[in-house]
């Protein structure tokens, strides 16, 4: 099986970022994968996000797609983002036969697929910033703001739900996926928006740089992949980072393969030309 694969895209962002579904589906049309997945960040606005996912209708493979945290920001006319996760964008998914797996687990032969788009605790917080934990819950360091904090707004029962309980909600539905589908499945291939594994977060000297790494992911996911024996693929998004890892499990004598390959914003992190950026952040995977 052949498993076509990128994330990131955030269309919204410049001229360059914009072209990428119709490059996508340009390589798409020329490789012919089995399965083709999105694990998150094409845009703030949901109907942008609608059109972008209809590009890819013409596509004869399977589509799955996992959301991000700029995919889920209220505003606008949608101000909850519980609702965005868990209703409006499972539809606009499923409208653009896109399979919306954090909802809807997929199973093909031997292979199942589930996933999440994760959230973060506070667990990736650097051990060498002495910052109380209020610090991270405000998400402002030395002026600068991450921008969940105006947009991601996950309100259930009229109550603001905080990090915490965003993570342990997401982590649930997750475990229950997982366990649905892994009595039918001899291999669990997993989808994130954020990173599960701490050692794939890159730490750099400034301080700014490893405070913002804190809203990165949660230890909890990567802990319960450690154990989980069926699993075979993790992939990823968020931290604009092309990477590829083994990952060791202890008990268990076979390693699993974790990969990001977003494409990020392109003024930042493109490639030139934008033909070479195309090929080598949308990644082909055999399983």
């Amino acid at each position: 099986m052949t498993i076509a694969y990128t994330s990131d895209l955030h269309v919204d962002s410049s001229k360059e970022n914009a072209r990428i579904p119709q490059a996508i589906l340009r390589i798409l049309k020329e490789k012919k994968p089995d399965v083709f997945i999105i694990t998150g960040d094409i845009c703030h606005s949901l109907k942008t996000l609608e059109e972008v996912l209809s590009i890819f209708k013409s596509l004869s493979c399977t589509k799955l797609f996992v959301p991000g945290n700029h995919d889920i920001w209220a505003h606008g006319e949608y101000t909850n983002s519980y609702i965005k996760y868990y209703d409006l964008l499972p539809k606009a998914a499923k409208k653009n036969d896109f399979i919306p797996v954090w909802i809807e687990p997929y199973v093909t032969g031997d292979y199942g697929f589930c996933g999440s788009m994760g959230w973060y605790d506070y667990s990736f917080k650097p051990e060498n910033l002495n910052i109380s934990e209020n610090i991270y819950k405000e998400k402002i360091y030395e002026g600068y703001t991450w921008m969940d904090k105006i947009y991601a707004i996950f309100i259930n029962d009229e109550k603001v739900i905080s990090d915490k309980d965003i993570t342990m909600l997401l982590y649930k539905n997750f475990i229950e996926q997982y366990r649905e589908i892994s009595k039918n499945v001899k291999k669990i291939i997993t989808l994130f928006h954020h990173v599960p594994f701490r050692e794939m977060i890159l730490h750099r000297k400034y301080p700014v740089w490893n405070f913002f790494a804190t809203y990165m992911g949660s230890d909890c996911f990567g802990d319960f992949l450690i154990e989980s024996k069926k699993i075979e693929l993790v992939l990823y998004g968020h931290s604009h980072i092309k990477q590829q890892k083994k990952i060791i499990r202890p008990t268990m004598t076979h390693p699993f393969t974790v990969v990001s390959s977003p494409f990020g914003y392109f003024r930042s992190e493109g490639l030139r030309p934008e033909s070479r950026w195309h090929r080598e952040r949308l990644s082909f995977i055999e399983v």
